[in-house]
């Protein structure tokens, strides 16, 4: 009875990231995709980390605005932009500049 309870109460994938802190996880996504694809290293702790990925996507055209309580959000000449677009321009932006 006590096992059938616990797995009712169990939260999947899609609801953790929905918790307080599931946000982290995104920011965390979101660096982890820079140094992939440009060898960038974030150093330091969390707040350290937001800071350089921020400085990142705004010298490469991106307005970021990080939240640990609900989804991060992006922006393109001043305009809401969808996170995949916003990372992979970023990404794009900056290689170009190191002629990539």
């Amino acid at each position: 009875m006590t096992n059938e309870m616990i797995k009712e109460e169990m939260m999947n994938d899609e609801e953790l990231n929905n918790v307080v802190g599931g946000t982290i996880r995104e920011t965390e996504s979101d660096w982890d995709y820079v140094t992939r694809y440009t060898g960038i290293r974030f150093h330091g702790d969390y707040n350290q980390k937001v800071e350089q990925l921020y400085n990142f996507l705004r010298d490469n055209g991106i307005g970021f605005d990080a939240h640990r309580e609900s989804p991060n959000e992006y922006f393109y000449n001043g305009r809401s932009a969808e996170r995949g677009a916003a990372m992979q321009y970023a990404v794009t932006t900056y290689l170009r500049k190191h002629g990539y």
